[in-house]
């Protein structure tokens, strides 16, 4: 019996070992609400296939591109990325990865970004004599694009680059930051417990007052934050279609769309393979847009 038993271990080890790994790499921090989705994603697809195994990873920092870059110089690797993907090279484009050299594998879904203060409860409150501060998630980042909005309106106030919006929301609780641009999902549970108040979001939000109603930009209604995978445009084919079929199934899992509905991140990955291109174009040309009437504070 205990033969049998060990030859059955060595049999299952080596069935997993023969399993190609795929690492999704989410271009924030692990501590982020969005990280949760592609853990969630990882997992079912492990448990629905046994072709690959799907393992998680980060490498944050400069607006996804250090991760796009990873990707694109490691095999079997899948990118896990925001709108930042599309922002941070129309700005950067020294300092940023192509986008021309990824493409969408499976959007994910499209989530408000929020302003939120522990010192002021609305823009009324706000001065425009004092020297004040806002964190952002890095320079090229949506939360960046988003900021320069809100100094557009208020000069007085200073941009604050952050790795990841996790770290952004800890400085805002601890007194370190005046104002802290992230998604709102992240930052609910301190918004309840009374540490904070979100006083304005992108889009056209029922739960949350909207920026372009408290007098800013109206360009600030289209600037929710898609999230979505996507790979080098090197990637095979066969490969390309086996991945695409097992996430698209593992994202419609209800752990997924879970993790999806914290965030009010409403899903994207309805679309065919066959609009997949189409729908990486149009993001490129959507940010590309915004970011043309943006200037830009360095």
């Amino acid at each position: 019996m205990k033969k049998f038993i060990a030859l059955f271990l060595v049999a299952v080890s080596s069935l997993a070992a023969a399993r190609d790994i795929v690492t999704i790499v989410f271009a924030f921090g692990p501590g982020d609400n969005m990280a949760t989705y592609n853990r969630a994603l990882a997992e079912e697809a492990n448990r629905i296939q046994s072709e690959y195994h799907f393992i998680f990873d980060t490498r944050p920092g400069a607006g996804s591109s250090i991760a796009a870059r990873y990707v694109e110089n490691n095999p079997n690797t899948i990118l896990a990325t925001s709108s930042a993907h599309f922002v941070r090279p129309v700005f950067y484009p020294r300092d940023s990865h192509r986008v021309e050299d990824f493409r969408s594998i499976l959007p994910q879904c499209d989530a408000p970004m929020a302003v939120a203060s522990i010192r002021y409860r609305a823009w009324s409150e706000v001065p425009r004599n004092l020297p004040l501060n806002i964190g952002i998630t890095g320079l090229g980042a949506v939360s960046h694009l988003v900021a320069t909005q809100i100094v557009a309106k208020y000069p007085n106030i200073q941009l604050i680059p952050f790795k990841s919006p996790s770290e952004s929301i800890l400085a805002l609780l601890s007194g370190q930051l005046d104002f802290n641009i992230g998604f709102a999902a992240e930052m609910q549970q301190f918004k309840d417990s009374g540490k904070l108040t979100i006083i304005g979001v992108t889009g056209n939000s029922s739960a949350y007052p909207a920026l372009a109603d408290a007098g800013f930009s109206e360009i600030l209604r289209n600037m929710n934050n898609p999230q979505h995978l996507a790979v080098p445009i090197t990637t095979a084919r066969e490969k390309f279609q086996q991945w695409r079929n097992i996430l698209y199934r593992a994202s419609k899992s209800k752990s997924v769309r879970d993790r999806y509905a914290i965030d009010e991140c409403v899903p994207l990955d309805d679309m065919a393979t066959d609009q997949l291109d189409s729908w990486y174009q149009g993001q490129i040309t959507r940010w590309g847009k915004l970011g043309a009437t943006v200037k830009l504070e360095r």
